[in-house]
């Protein structure tokens, strides 16, 4: 015999599919939190970041200002520091004629 179903059926079956609707909005909801906290963490890092980098911006700026002083102050200790060889060499033929007897001497 088929048994007819009754309200109180419906009402039972309907509370099921309800419940399970529930269960599965609430396992979609998770990840979708957990995406959620995830950027608003990102985002927090992030502005930490940029507010610490802007803080290092001047001090880059004064650096890279140093750094081509430096630079200036080198090159020219470079540069003599190649004369000084040159000079070396050119004051070895300026003896030579020294060490010739002059006229005088014969």
């Amino acid at each position: 015999m088929a048994r007819t179903r009754k309200p109180e059926d419906k009402d039972v079956i309907s509370r099921l599919a309800d419940a399970g609707e529930d269960a599965l909005r609430r396992l979609l909801s998770i990840p979708r939190r957990i995406v959620e906290g995830t950027r608003d963490d990102v985002r927090d890092r992030l502005s930490d970041a940029a507010s610490k980098l802007r803080k290092i911006d001047p001090l880059d700026s004064r650096v890279t200002a140093v750094e081509k002083r430096l630079d200036s102050l080198e090159k020219p200790a470079k540069t003599s520091a190649r004369a000084a060889p040159t000079r070396a060499r050119a004051a070895e033929p300026a003896q030579a004629p020294d060490e010739q007897p002059t006229k005088d001497a014969q």
